[in-house]
Parts: structure tokens; sequence; C-alpha cells
């Protein structure tokens, strides 16, 4: 229960598997049980007042924070906007995408008017606040250099970084050289 005014559920609460995850997600399957997948929990609520209008939230449950990080990374936008409330999210036009502890999140809306994003907010923010705050494994990338970094490049890849299988459970970053 999320506790907010003026959501109404479309329907119970769903939880995929890793044997049913492709059910919900499909293609994108794979990458997720790459990166630990243990299960999805989703519901979409509907905005009261908003005819039409609604949010979705996922919330993808990984066997460890870094793995979160990892999928995270890897279907990470290059733009967005930082969040003050997880220090692994942005927004975007649409909606929040975070990871907090061993969980990736999505809450999505259905436009991007005021009227949707203040309850995608609100929801984010208060599904941030239920998950436990918890860093194990990902204090590596500290490692990386921080100078020319580009910020929100960090990236973990949990086998075959850049096709070499002696390469696992990498961090990656981009930089900016000059003008490259």
């Amino acid at each position: 229960d999320l506790g907010l005014a003026g959501l109404e559920p479309f329907g119970p609460t769903e939880h995929y598997t890793p044997a049913t995850l492709f059910e919900k997600i499909n293609g994108r399957a794979p990458a997720y049980l790459e990166f630990g997948f243990q299960e999805l929990t989703t519901r979409s609520f509907g905005i009261a007042g908003q005819a039409g209008q609604y949010l979705d939230v996922f919330v993808f449950t990984m066997d460890s924070p870094i793995n979160a990080f990892g999928i995270f990374s890897m279907e990470r936008s290059g733009s967005g906007a930082s969040l003050d409330f997880a220090p692994d999210g942005y927004r975007s036009e649409m909606g929040y995408f975070f990871r907090q502890g061993s969980a990736y999140v999505q809450v999505l809306g259905s436009d991007v008017s005021e009227a949707v994003m203040k309850p995608v907010d609100e929801v984010a923010r208060v599904v941030a606040a239920q998950i436990t705050s918890d860093d194990s494994g990902i204090q590596a990338r500290g490692k990386l250099p921080a100078r020319d970094q580009i910020p929100g490049s960090v990236s973990f890849v949990s086998q075959n970084a850049y096709g070499q299988a002696a390469l696992s459970k990498t961090f990656e970053a981009r930089y900016t050289v000059g003008d490259t």
C-alpha cells in the first residue's frame, strides 16, 4: 500500500518470477536474468480526477545491489534530471528510474502533464523510502578516476565486458578528454 490519496488501483498487484518474467517484459527478460533477477512486483493506478490517466509502478528485485545497479545502468537514458531522493536515479520526460538497495524501480506516467507527473513523483519517493538503502558491492565504482568523467556514465557489466570472458564484474565510465 502506497498510502497516497488520489490513486485508484486498476487491479491486484502482479508478481513475476524468473520463469514468468517474459510474460511482462518479453524481449528484455534475458538482460534482467543476467543481472540476478529475483522478482518483479508491479501495479497500475488510475489518477483521481484525471479520466484515462494512470501510472505504472515496476519494482525489479535483483539478488544484490550491484546487480540492481547493473540493470539500472544498462537501461539508463543518456538524458534526464538527477533525483534528490535516490543517488542512482533520474527523471525522464514520463517517469522516474532509480536503484535503491537491491531493487531497480520504474514509475511511469501515462503522459507528461503536471497532473500525472506530480503523483508519479510522489509515488517514486514513497517507493524509494520503503526500500532499504544498501550499496553493498557498489563502492568499487569510486575507484574510477573522477577527472573528466561524464556524470551519470558509470555502469556495471556482469560478464564479458568488451567481449572478453575474463572481464566480469566490471565498472566502466565514459570520459571527456579535450573535445572528445
